[in-house]
Formats: structure tokens, C-alpha cells, sequence
């Protein structure tokens, strides 16, 4: 259902107007509503009211087409921002591929690609918006060119109030933005206030994808400690509140080869993705271990630990603690490695 509210109108120059403009300066000259203001659908005689209501004006004798009105107005407030603002910004998509995707052990996935998008001022590129212009034999609603050079590009904008435009048009060689269907005036002010985006609007395949290489960002890598006293632990991904710890802990893909901690034996950066078993830590474990032969219970197949709970599964039969602290492995004579796989291992660890 539209919602028409006739905000806008002709003045008697033949002027766009808009009617919150207009009350003001009644309120200050009543001899401001005595002026002709003509409706831009029907061009019959309307007038201007306030009060209580949101600005508008009103027909006396008779309502217009309110789809007709919207789909001149959005045309006519587009090519008068258009002409009045030093920007109008379009956004198009954009694939990001990060620039070490060749050498950065964690590039997967979104990482290594991603879609997004990029805005483009349209006014740097065009300095002339046209209003029902023939183009290649389509008349577009709004035409976008270069005044010294007409023949060249265009950008054909399309308002859809009732229906779109014929696939014909859509699929003509010219580049095309079409509004998503607009149904009161707010629509129209959204597009001027923040240019075109996917939120109110479609574009045709004419427009090219852009591409760029840029150092993109991952929050998918958590760092792992080792220290001299045989401990291990892997910092939370999720932030704690203590703004200044969670800073200084944080791990991207710009911090990655900085070490964190200066008390730290060993900091590796595991991916933060990974959520089989073995687990993180456990992974940054395996990994010291095939690398710096540190041993460490928690990577012992005889120890047993989930959440608080663990054990020593021999502390009966060969009379090993209970509970051992972690580097005990380094002593214990019956420490063997839990099953896993080297290749595995390796390929989701990063030695800083």
C-alpha cells in the first residue's frame, strides 16, 4: 500500500517544493498560501496545510494518481540533487583479495577472498543528469553522461513504483540502476541522502565487479603461550571487558608476527577456526613437541581432563599423580603422545 503524502509540489515558477519548507513561511506571510502551487502528476491547483499534520498539500476537488506522482517526484528529486550536490555516491560490489594470500598460512576461506562493496562518487565520472532521454532507442528515465562526450557512457537510472523495466531494457548493453520499489516519499529521500547501495537497489550485469588487492584483516588466528615454567594456555577470542588487556592479547593478521607476552618460552598463533579434536591448545602443544620435543600432560593419551575435571588414567596402576600439573610429562616415564597427525598439526600452526 503506498503512502503517499503529496509533499512536494510546483510553485508558480514552475519550482520543485517541498511543503515543510513552505508552512514556515506561511506561518511568517500568510500571503504565501495565496500562491499558485500546481501537483506535478495531474498539474492541477493544490494547497499547502499543516497544523497539527505533517506538512503537505492537498487536492480540493479530486486525488491523482499517487503511482504516477511517485515515479515523477522520485525522478525530478534525483535529478535536483544530482545538479545541487558536490557528491552522489553509488556503492558496487567489490572482491577483496588479500595481498599475502600466497604466503600467509591462514588465508582461507573469506580471508582469502571476499565480497563487499566500495562507493564511487557518480558526479566524478558524470556532469549531467537528463530526465526521460532516449538512449539506444530506450528512454530512460534518468540519463547520466558527460556533457563533452554524450555518445560515449551512460548510466540509465530507472524508478520502479508499479513494475519493473522490460528485461529488453535490463539487458541492453548500457549500464542500468532501477530502484527497488518505492511507495511514499521517504523511499526517495533515503536513495538522496545515502546514494545508491543493494538496500535500494539493483544494478544490471553492465556494471563491472571491482576488484583490488588489499592486506585484509582475519580475526580467526588465537595466540598460544608457553612458558619456562612448563605451563600453556591460549588466550579467549572472545573479548572479557577489560578494553586494555583485550587490546593488548587481540591477534590479526597485522599483529601476527609480534610477540605479546616477554615472559613467553614460546607463542604460536593456532587457527582460531579449528574446532576438532585435538583442540587449540592441544594443537599448540603437539606442535612443541614435534618441534622443540617439550612434553606436556595435556597431550598425553593417558590424561584425561573436560572443562575442570582431569586425571592421570595410570595414578592407580603405576601410582603417577592424580592430578598432575602440566609439565609434569617432562618426568613422567610412561608419557606417551596422544594420536594425531603431523601434517595436520603443523598446517594450523604459526611459530612467532
Amino acid at each position: 500500500m503506498l503512502g503517499v503524502k503529496y509533499k512536494y509540489a510546483y510553485n508558480q515558477n514552475g519550482e520543485l517544493v517541498d511543503a515543510s519548507l513552505i508552512i514556515p513561511l506561511i506561518e511568517q506571510n500568510p500571503s504565501v498560501r495565496k500562491m499558485e502551487y500546481r501537483c506535478i502528476e495531474c498539474g492541477e491547483i493544490i494547497r499547502p496545510r499543516g497544523g497539527s499534520r505533517s506538512p503537505h498539500f492537498y487536492h480540493e476537488n479530486h486525488n491523482c494518481n499517487p503511482e504516477t506522482y511517485l515515479h515523477k517526484l522520485a525522478k525530478l528529486r534525483i535529478k535536483q540533487a544530482f545538479d545541487a550536490q558536490k557528491e552522489f555516491f553509488i556503492s558496487l560490489p567489490k572482491i577483496s583479495t588479500c595481498t599475502d594470500v600466497n604466503t600467509c598460512k591462514f588465508a582461507i576461506g573469506l580471508c582469502k577472498e571476499s565480497l563487499s562493496s566500495e562507493s564511487f562518487d557518480l558526479k566524478k565520472w558524470f556532469d549531467t543528469c537528463e530526465l526521460e532521454k532516449v538512449v539506444g532507442g530506450f528512454i530512460a528515465d534518468i540519463d547520466l553522461y558527460k556533457s563533452d562526450n554524450p555518445n560515449r557512457s551512460h548510466i540509465m537510472i530507472e524508478v520502479q513504483v508499479s513494475h519493473p523495466c522490460t528485461k529488453e531494457k535490463w539487458d541492453s548493453p548500457y549500464r542500468i540502476i532501477e530502484t527497488k520499489v518505492i511507495r511514499k516519499e521517504e523511499d526517495i529521500e533515503r536513495i538522496i541522502q545515502q546514494g545508491f547501495d543493494s538496500s535500494n537497489c539493483r544494478i544490471n550485469e553492465r556494471f563491472k565487479v571491482f576488484r583490488k588487492n588489499e592486506r585484509m584483516e582475519s580475526d580467526h588466528i588465537q595466540r598460544f603461550y608457553y612458558f619456562k615454567s612448563g605451563k600453556a594456555y591460549v588466550k579467549s577470542p572472545f573479548p572479557t571487558g577489560d578494553y586494555e588487556n583485550d587490546f593488548k592479547s587481540y591477534v590479526n593478521c597485522r599483529s601476527r608476527n609480534k610477540k605479546k607476552k616477554n615472559n613467553s618460552m614460546f607463542e604460536l598463533n593456532v587457527e582460531a577456526d579449528y574446532l576438532g579434536e585435538p583442540n587449540v591448545l592441544q594443537v599448540g602443544l603437539l606442535y612443541l613437541y614435534m618441534k622443540h620435543r617439550i612434553k606436556n600432560c595435556l597431550i598425553c593419551k593417558y590424561y584425561y581432563y573436560e572443562g575442570v575435571l582431569s586425571r592421570c588414567n595410570l595414578y592407580k596402576k603405576y601410582g603417577t599423580p592424580h592430578n598432575p600439573e602440566q609439565p609434569y610429562a617432562k618426568i613422567c616415564n610412561y608419557f606417551r603422545a596422544m594420536d594425531y597427525n603431523p601434517q595436520d598439526v603443523e598446517s594450523k600452526v604459526e611459530e612467532v
